[in-house]
């Protein structure tokens, strides 16, 4: 199954986030639930991203798809460049980021290597840095769709999330990268355009992705649909979704979440443990806080008896 329907089914960008995890908006309510924290890649969409400002959310704490990434590293501060640039192993960058590079001069693809191998170093610990190196490589190779990708989702993490709408429209645009709908479907969330996402989930363009990029793309609706105070319609929207997921797919544990969280926020807490036990036996990454969720129903139901 492959995670877009688009034409450009790449597997990874210069940095994806996590998909599939924390909510929009990282930096409200809980962000973190559910979720171990973003990829330490600058790039492509993982779905249900940041924006929540609410606690009952689908997608919260659930991360994006994991495409193949480096391991996270310590943080690049900028005494480690030499003239804005340093000696910085651009090894880090995904093999297919590095090919879509060759579009520039050597010269400035090779700025533009060090700059976004900085940007995917820095996104876990510093977003902020990160998003900085990143508007770097986007000043001298803007003219490539996974340097404007790289931008957006640093400014994604950042929560500088109209920078990031912005950056992932060009990248769109010049690309041809459906793939990227979930993430500007986020964006539109923590800009307090939830309709806005339910639109762009309704397009043709986004009922053609296929596999995990569709999983991130229900969560982010159905976080909508939430944030809409829509609960039927997001309970309605990954009941089939999460009935059809076996429990080996790599997104199984955060749809299930998700699922439980809509049901949750719909007033089903029964239906909800189990869902959330099924995204804990899923879970065999740690990408959830599932179990946590457990115990607190748990002891919810033992202070109401």
């Amino acid at each position: 199954m492959s995670s877009s329907g688009s034409s450009n089914s790449r597997s990874s960008s210069s940095s994806r986030p996590p998909r599939g995890g924390s909510k929009p908006g990282a930096s409200s309510g809980r962000p973190q639930r559910g979720g171990k924290g973003r990829s330490s890649a600058p790039g492509r969409p993982s779905g249900t991203g940041k924006p929540q400002s609410r606690d009952s959310r689908p997608d919260r704490g659930t991360r994006p798809p994991a495409a193949s990434r480096a391991p996270a590293k310590d943080p690049v501060s900028p005494e480690d460049f030499r003239d804005g640039l340093g000696d910085i192993d651009v090894r880090v960058l995904p093999r297919d980021v590095v090919a879509d590079l060759e579009i520039l001069s050597a010269g400035t693809r090779a700025r533009v290597e060090r700059w976004l191998a900085a940007t995917r170093l820095s996104l876990e610990e510093d977003p902020e840095q990160a998003y900085e190196y990143a508007k770097e490589a986007g000043r001298i190779g803007g003219r490539s769709s996974v340097v404007r990708e790289a931008v957006g989702i640093a400014a994604y993490h950042a929560g500088h999330f109209g920078e990031a709408r912005k950056e992932l429209q060009a990248a769109r645009r010049i690309g041809g990268r459906d793939d990227l709908i979930p993430l500007l479907a986020d964006c539109e969330r923590a800009l307090g355009n939830p309709r806005k996402a339910v639109e762009l989930a309704n397009t043709p363009e986004a009922k053609s992705l296929r596999g995990e990029t569709q999983a991130e793309l229900l969560l982010v609706t159905a976080g909508a649909r939430l944030d809409l105070d829509q609960t039927n319609a997001a309970v309605g929207l990954l009941r089939g979704p999460c009935s059809n997921t076996p429990a080996n797919a790599p997104w199984a544990a955060r749809i299930y979440y998700g699922y439980a969280e809509a049901l949750l926020a719909n007033g089903d807490a029964d239906d909800a443990r189990d869902w959330f036990l099924k995204a804990a036996s899923a879970d065999s990454q740690g990408t959830t806080d599932a179990s946590d969720r457990i115990a607190e129903l748990d002891a919810d139901e033992d202070l109401n008896h």
